[in-house]
């Protein structure tokens, strides 16, 4: 588990790092990366989805982890390596990068917007058209929410159907064998 942990934090960090320094960058250098150029705004748009999948991933993953020990003890002994775990984590950052390759229709598109003295002001914005925006969101809400909450819960259903199950078992055996014994007395 503490390998997990340390993940999550690195994935954290990095996100963080990101957010702080490329994607707010006007913030702390008073230059706005995603305006330099039509490749550098469909490039932060990409990264900045799949960096926010990356938590998701490793908790996923975890609960996968906890599922397989729990349901199948010292059957999959490779699954426990940290290189194994490391593989699994970023074949599922691949596979999650290729569907959010609709990112990278982002652009800069200069549009006019009304000031509050009412001119007209030429804004270039990094954006897409309405309908790729909301599919992009809609699918970074899945991707980053509802699969990992599925697949959460469902793996944690079975783990704790697969802990009730031993818990009883241990129970019979425990108790079992106190009435036999007790009944080989009298």
């Amino acid at each position: 588990m503490g390998f997990y942990n340390k993940c999550i934090g690195c994935a954290n960090i990095i996100q963080l790092l990101f957010f702080m320094f490329i994607q707010n960058s006007e913030v702390l250098f008073n230059y706005n990366l995603l305006l330099t150029s039509n490749h550098m705004c469909k490039i932060i748009y990409y990264f900045r989805r799949i960096f926010r999948q990356l938590t998701p991933i490793i908790e996923t993953t975890m609960t996968f982890d906890r599922f397989i020990n729990i349901y199948f003890p010292n059957r999959f002994s490779f699954i426990n390596k940290k290189s194994f775990i490391i593989s699994l984590i970023l074949l599922l950052i691949f596979i999650f990068g290729v569907v959010d390759l609709l990112n990278l229709s982002y652009n800069l598109q200069v549009r006019l917007v009304y000031s509050n003295d009412y001119t007209v002001k030429n804004v270039t914005k990094c954006t897409s058209s309405k309908t790729v925006r909301q599919y992009t969101d809609i699918g970074a809400t899945i991707l980053r929410t509802v699969i990992p909450f599925c697949t959460m819960l469902i793996l944690n259903g079975l783990i704790l159907k697969q802990l009730l199950v031993s818990k009883n078992k241990a129970h019979f055996v425990l108790y079992g064998m106190d009435s036999a014994i007790k009944k080989n007395k009298d």
